[in-house]
């Protein structure tokens, strides 16, 4: 049984635009706005097993949005707020740390 970090039932504030901006200077294969955050990368089933277990560990999950080209885009947000937050950004760096900070093509 895979391991879930602590989840808090914390409300998650929504970043700001200069919050998001600050953010997104440290995540360069990420863009987007306060609304929502993307990322595209090729993902094998390898990979696919390994980015649902990062998002079960935080219990926060990207949407996968399946391109015609073979890759695939993570899109993320929280829903309950309906933007981006900090929980965005720190699976956002762990989704890095896994597929490599290049942005691909």
């Amino acid at each position: 049984m895979r391991r879930r970090l602590p989840h808090t039932r914390a409300v998650r504030t929504p970043l700001t635009p200069a919050q998001l901006v600050e953010a997104l200077d440290t995540l360069p294969a990420w863009s987007g706005d306060t609304s929502r955050i993307r990322r595209t990368a090729t993902l094998d089933a390898a990979l696919r097993a390994d980015v649902a277990a990062l998002a079960d560990a935080l219990d926060h999950h990207p949407v996968l949005e399946e391109l015609p080209d073979g890759r695939t885009r993570l899109v993320l947000w929280t829903h309950v707020r309906d933007a981006v937050t900090d929980l965005d950004v720190a699976l956002a760096v762990r989704l890095d740390a896994l597929l490599g900070p290049a942005a691909e093509g």
